[in-house]
């Protein structure tokens, strides 16, 4: 039986009651796979944040360096964040933050 075919079955009404992903992922950036003793194989099912999980492993795929389209995405992302941590850090020294905490704590709830 593929997964075509049992999507086909459970979500003849809804195609919200199941979905079926093909793909290598990094067990660690993935919130639902992170804490789990995944083994080749069909695993057991498991609940993660109210949602069931049925999860078969082809190939355990040993760690290895990433290739630049690969890593591309991480790397972008972690510069914005380095970008914007400077110029948060850059705003903070032109216009220091100051509280007025007489005008703070008389304002009405």
């Amino acid at each position: 039986i593929t997964s075509k075919h049992v999507l086909a079955k459970i979500n003849k009404d809804t195609e919200l009651n199941l979905k079926v992903r093909t793909n290598t992922y990094e067990k660690e950036d993935i919130p639902y796979l992170k804490n789990q003793a995944l083994t080749k194989g069909l695993n057991k099912v498991y609940a993660f944040e109210n949602k069931f999980y049925v999860i078969k492993v082809e190939e355990m795929i040993a760690a290895k360096g990433k290739t630049l389209q690969e890593a591309r995405g991480m790397t972008v992302s972690d510069y914005q964040n380095e970008l914007e941590k400077s110029w948060l850090a850059s705003l903070e020294k032109k216009h220091p933050i100051i509280v007025n905490k007489d005008v703070l704590y008389n304002l009405k709830k």
